[in-house]
């Protein structure tokens, strides 16, 4: 885990970007690269839905901690020797993503042998997430080369729209990751696949949540339709010149009039359709319209109004991210008080 900066964030994307160059990089490095910062309280009577509805209780209540943690950048990577007990460890890679971030905390070191089973739990955050904000969502998956990448300097370009976003006062939640190469279990295991997995010659998957206050909703929608017209679907995009999204409400909340972003031929929609609609006739498993086997239905307006909330200036905290970052590495766990994500997982 790491202090934000958009020369860390950009030299460890950079090396990404180096691993597509490769496509035979090897398939036993697992490489992610995350974006996080605490929701900023701005508005002390502003309730959100999970606070009007939470029936656990405060933290202190419960007797959790509230879990906190300044802008940060957090790094999974991890080598997992698929080929057995036979392969010899090389440090290189992950000396690399190392000198990439600078300065920061591991929570597990690469000289100690570290199980799978215990490796992959560290992918996940071991707290109670509660979404407090609401949230403007996208996930794109792009099968660009890395010569493109680079044509087109997608590296500056995501490091300076998240910028853009933080000068806005939005919170966001960033995660890139590497899907591709001709190893990769993902790509393989999609030959002749029966299976209704999509854009299987992806290389890199990019997703990208903004998460407002209510008076910002503009700013974040307007945010993410920034990132749609520069990033994907046309021939100068920086991230993929095919717009190919993942997850629910990536890019609209009906399915059927926008399965063509989601699935990777028609003829694969049009056949888990059928099987949709063969078991259960009823809908009884369709409980909203991101589903498949709907008719498309009329389109409706996206944006959302928020009437009586004026602008407000947010004001600047009296720390850089850095020097909060270092302070709450220093901070002593006490029980009641908020303790840094990373306690979390070397607790």
């Amino acid at each position: 885990m790491y202090p934000y900066s958009s020369k860390s964030l950009k030299a460890l994307l950079d090396v990404m970007v180096e691993m597509v160059e490769d496509d035979n990089f090897p398939a036993d490095y697992d490489y992610c690269v995350t974006v996080l910062e605490t929701p900023p309280a701005i508005f002390p009577n502003e309730i959100s839905y999970d606070q009007k509805f939470n029936n656990k209780g405060t933290p202190q209540e419960v007797g959790q901690q509230m879990v906190v943690w300044p802008r940060s950048i957090i790094v999974f990577v991890q080598w997992a020797n698929l080929q057995g007990d036979k392969q010899t460890y090389n440090p290189a890679f992950i000396n690399k993503v190392r000198k990439a971030a600078g300065k920061g905390i591991e929570a597990v070191s690469d000289n100690i042998h570290t199980p799978m089973s215990t490796l992959t739990g560290h992918w996940i955050f071991p707290i109670t997430r509660e979404f407090d904000l609401p949230y403007v969502k996208r996930v794109y998956a792009s099968n660009s080369s890395a010569e493109r990448l680079k044509k087109f300097k997608w590296t500056n370009w995501i490091v300076d729209r998240i910028d853009n976003a933080y000068k806005q006062n939005l919170n966001l939640s960033v995660q890139v990751q590497h899907y591709g190469g001709s190893n990769s279990r993902y790509f393989k295991n999609g030959n002749n696949s029966p299976t209704s997995f999509n854009w299987r010659d992806t290389n890199l998957c990019w997703t990208n949540d903004a998460f407002y206050h209510a008076h910002l909703y503009e700013e974040a929608a307007t945010w993410q339709e920034q990132n749609d017209k520069e990033g994907v679907g046309n021939p100068k995009a920086k991230f993929s010149e095919q717009d190919h999204r993942v997850l629910w409400g990536s890019y609209d909340l009906d399915l059927s009039s926008n399965h063509q972003y989601y699935y990777d031929s028609e003829e694969k929609y049009q056949r888990l359709c059928q099987i949709k609609n063969h078991y259960d006739p009823l809908g009884v498993f369709t409980p909203n319209r991101f589903c498949i086997g709907l008719p498309p239905e009329d389109k409706q307006p996206r944006r959302i109004g928020f009437a009586g909330l004026k602008k407000v200036t947010i004001p600047k905290p009296h720390k850089n991210h850095e020097e909060r970052f270092w302070e709450m590495v220093s901070m002593q766990k006490e029980f009641g008080k908020p303790i840094p994500l990373w306690h979390t997982w070397c607790s």
